[in-house]
């Protein structure tokens, strides 16, 4: 009886690891895409502010001479 125990502990354990291994696996590659769309948005950002200055400067320019 003892030596069900014991290896079911150890199965029970393989699998915890398993289970933690692929959990770890997963959040890597929930954080990888999250860095990915956090990047495109700061590029998107980046872009709209660049083109919304030039826009705003070009008639304030003639305007204030």
């Amino acid at each position: 009886m003892l030596n069900f125990i014991a290896g079911t502990a150890v199965v029970l354990s393989i699998a915890a690891v398993i289970w933690a291994l692929r959990s770890n696996a997963a959040a890597r590659t929930r954080e990888a895409a999250a860095k990915e769309s956090a990047e495109r948005a700061r590029q998107m950002k980046d872009e709209f502010v660049s083109m919304v200055s030039h826009e705003l400067r070009t008639p304030l320019t003639s305007i204030a001479g």
